[in-house]
């Protein structure tokens, strides 16, 4: 038989006290539910992490947005040079550039400087149709002339408009000379 530990009347009782223990160290239905939520809780934030961690890109699915992102980049790119897909698109162009103003030559402005001279003591109506002379001046000398006198022309504004301008200006010049004062009414201000 086998050999028992202790004496017989230990035995039974300390069975009951360590049963007794076990019984007191059961949790009630209160902690049962308790841990139950907490283990609820912990279950479903492990699965919000795992459900995060799978919607995460990999190295590999990156390699597949940057081919995406260069194959963008090239189709922007024939866009800028095709106005037909850049409207299908939705793109709009940037404005070709322009030059800034009318292309005058240094030899149009030495021409112009002189014919200013030359006109500033003529009357208004006169200014005006000695600019609108074709055969002595170019349409370059006539938007010299009004540069000189501080007038901003651009390649849309007629020969006849440039010289109205400028035979008004030279006139209210003169005018606001004379009330002013000036001897040199008809001279160019240095």
């Amino acid at each position: 038989m086998a050999k028992r530990r202790g004496g017989s009347s230990a035995g039974p009782r300390a069975f009951i006290a360590r049963l007794g223990a076990t019984v007191a160290a059961l949790p009630t239905e209160a902690e049962k539910r308790e841990a139950q939520e907490n283990l609820a809780a912990l279950i479903e934030f492990l699965t919000d992490m795992q459900q995060r961690l799978l919607a995460l890109p990999s190295a590999e699915d990156m390699g597949g947005i940057r081919r995406a992102a260069e194959a963008l980049e090239a189709l922007f790119g024939k866009a800028e040079r095709d106005p037909v897909l850049a409207g299908v698109l939705g793109l709009r162009r940037p404005p070709a550039a322009r030059p800034s103003g009318p292309m005058v030559t240094s030899e149009d402005r030495a021409k112009a400087q002189v014919t200013l001279q030359a006109v500033r003591a003529l009357p208004g109506d006169q200014i005006r149709s000695e600019l609108l002379d074709q055969d002595r001046h170019s349409v370059n000398e006539v938007r010299a002339i009004a540069a000189e006198v501080g007038i901003r022309s651009t390649e849309r504004l007629s020969r006849d408009a440039l010289a109205q301008q400028i035979s008004t200006r030279i006139v209210n010049d003169r005018g606001y000379r004379a009330l002013r004062g000036d001897d040199e009414g008809t001279q160019e201000e240095a």
